[in-house]
């Protein structure tokens, strides 16, 4: 009982913490409507209570969804050779186009635009070379060795041309090779990306289904919600630290008065 109190207390002032910290720190660096702000926070904070109380039952929900869904796709050293390989080709070009890009702001507008922005598009444009790798390459996972051969030499192909020296040597013939193949690559890689990306997603929603089912109970809900509330007055006081104190408090007298005493529930029923 005494470990119980003691996990239900740090999840709930844990989740405060983080919930309310984040809300302040959005709410200082972007102008948006602060009820986004707040929700954010809140629902960032009820998450970790929830993860975090009773997290060695948790880990053991993770392992077992786990060995139920993700586990029984199992790609082997060459496909995950031709999914880096294939990353670090797309990247490459992406990265080519920001630099092309910073290139012609700088000469169209007298200065380049400014580092944030790079950054964040930077970091978009990574996102979008894992979205389409994980398109391209999920489909294959059950496939002949010459098809993950064929992707491996797409990336390395994309890495030698896509780079920003080869697309300066390149410039001219690229011209061509683009306007020749980059709209049937495109009418052909979309829906296959399609493809590959909702069998990943699904694959993904069956894990997240799995650890849920295995470890959700009347305490972790009653976690969030005490976390949430923590997070939410500790943006609107202004100050984390009095959020994560509320939302201890809350967590324990819950788990006392409400959990315990009143309803009886065990932490993992």
């Amino acid at each position: 009982m005494k470990q119980e109190f003691w996990s239900v207390w740090v999840a709930c002032s844990l989740g405060a913490l983080i919930g309310a910290f984040t809300a302040l720190q959005i709410g200082s660096w972007v102008s948006v409507n602060f009820i986004w702000i707040v929700s954010g926070g809140a629902l960032l904070g009820g998450a970790i209570a929830w993860i975090a109380v009773d997290f060695r039952h948790f880990c053991a929900g993770v392992s077992h969804s786990y060995h139920n869904t993700i586990i029984t796709w199992r790609p082997n050293r060459p496909l995950w050779t031709a999914y880096f390989t294939l990353f670090a080709g797309i990247a490459m070009v992406f990265f080519s186009a920001l630099i092309g890009g910073a290139i012609i702001d700088g000469i169209c507008w007298g200065k380049p635009r400014a580092m944030q922005t790079l950054i964040w598009t930077g970091v978009s444009l990574a996102g979008m070379a894992i979205f389409f790798t994980t398109g391209i390459v999920t489909p294959w996972a059950k496939m002949p060795a010459q098809h993950i051969r064929d992707v491996q030499q797409l990336g390395r192909y994309l890495m030698r041309r896509g780079n920003p020296l080869g697309v300066m040597f390149y410039s001219v013939i690229g011209i061509y090779w683009v306007v020749a193949h980059i709209p049937l690559a495109i009418m052909k890689g979309i829906p296959a990306t399609i493809r590959g990306m909702s069998h990943a997603i699904r694959m993904f929603a069956r894990f997240i289904a799995g650890v849920f089912m295995y470890v959700h109970s009347s305490q972790r809900t009653l976690c969030f919600a005490d976390a949430a509330i923590g997070a939410t007055m500790g943006f609107f006081i202004g100050n984390a630290i009095v959020g994560t104190v509320i939302g201890g408090i809350l967590g324990l007298v819950n788990y006392e008065m409400v959990a315990v005493r009143l309803l009886g529930l065990s932490p993992k029923r």
